[in-house]
């Protein structure tokens, strides 16, 4: 059985000087391309988790920049977060997690500890985010599966939070 290398990938995240804020830690396979093949979330954050921290060392993985991790719910709720340092890292609650009391508690102790927290791939407010917005400290809105209107009709909704917005999926200038 041949043992498959895996990496992370550090996209960058820039300000609005376009200067380097932040890097997205993101899960790769060992195969030929850039590229994920995640059918676990769990293990794929597990694995950038482990590879940027306990091999690589925090300091040659991020700097002196912040990492952003995805987080499904299982994440959330393990005990895997403890162990990151919450200066450090910026949790980022995946869209497909589903906002039971549970979660919302998990997200508050996690805020409590010093974590700062990320809401990913936002396309549009809906009551149930409601719960969770006050604990959120970054939204990150999807832009590119966004028109104009649709961008500040969210932009608008969530401004009653004291959440910054991140755009993400900017692919050029133009957009940005």
């Amino acid at each position: 059985m041949a043992i498959e290398e895996v990496f992370i990938g550090r996209q960058p995240i820039l300000d609005r000087k376009h200067d380097l804020f932040a890097y997205e830690l993101l899960f790769r396979s060992g195969r030929q391309k850039n590229e994920a093949h995640v059918h676990d979330d769990l293990a794929a954050t597990a694995s950038v988790i482990s590879y940027a921290f306990a091999e690589l060392g925090i300091e040659q993985a991020l700097g002196p920049y912040k990492g952003f991790v995805n987080c499904d719910a299982t994440l959330l709720l393990s005990d895997i977060i403890e162990i990151l340092p919450p200066d450090k890292i910026v949790l980022e609650v995946l869209e497909t997690v589903e906002l039971t009391p549970e979660i919302v508690e998990r997200c508050t102790t996690l805020k409590e500890r010093g974590f700062t927290l990320a809401l990913d791939d936002f396309v549009h407010y809906e009551d149930k985010w409601q719960a969770l917005l006050d604990q959120i400290d970054i939204v990150k809105v999807d832009v590119l599966s966004m028109s104009e209107a649709q961008l500040i009709e969210v932009t608008r909704a969530l401004q009653r939070w004291p959440a910054t917005l991140l755009a993400e999926k900017v692919d050029n200038r133009e957009q940005a």
